[in-house]
């Protein structure tokens, strides 16, 4: 298997994003898409060994793709009770409204934790710049 995880604890924290973007882009779902993701490193896990190394990240995007696009598939065959009392234009302006809100705030929370890591590294390099300062 894998070196003590190592390996694949590095490919997990380089892709998860990117991964749970993708399933998330393809299947519309905020929840499909984290088991998607989910499902996409347990199947990468259990394989890896058989694996080519060079094709891990196009292998994750696909394998994340095709499972969040059965899964929209699987779910627009869905029937759903017709609500008497739905005024089609305005309930359905609602409903968009809703969802552009859900990925505003998913797309948000990932600039956050962006510009998070940004200034963390920008103030590492701030102070090893003062350090060498310093000691100058």
């Amino acid at each position: 298997m894998l070196t003590e995880n190592r390996e694949f604890n590095e490919i997990y924290e380089q892709y998860k994003n990117l991964i749970l973007k993708a399933a998330y882009t393809y299947s519309g779902s905020y929840s499909a898409a984290e088991d998607i993701t989910q499902d996409t490193f347990l199947k990468l896990y259990m394989g890896y060994d058989s694996m080519k190394k060079k094709n891990i990240s196009s292998w994750l995007f696909t394998t994340a793709k095709n499972a969040a696009l059965n899964y929209r598939k699987k779910h627009s065959r869905e029937i759903f009770e017709i609500d008497e009392n739905w005024d089609s234009e305005e309930d359905t302006e609602k409903y968009e409204a809703q969802v552009y809100s859900a990925e505003e705030q998913f797309l948000e929370d990932d600039l956050q934790k962006l510009t998070d890591k940004y200034v963390k590294e920008v103030d590492k390099a701030v102070e090893a710049k003062s350090k060498e300062v310093m000691t100058v």
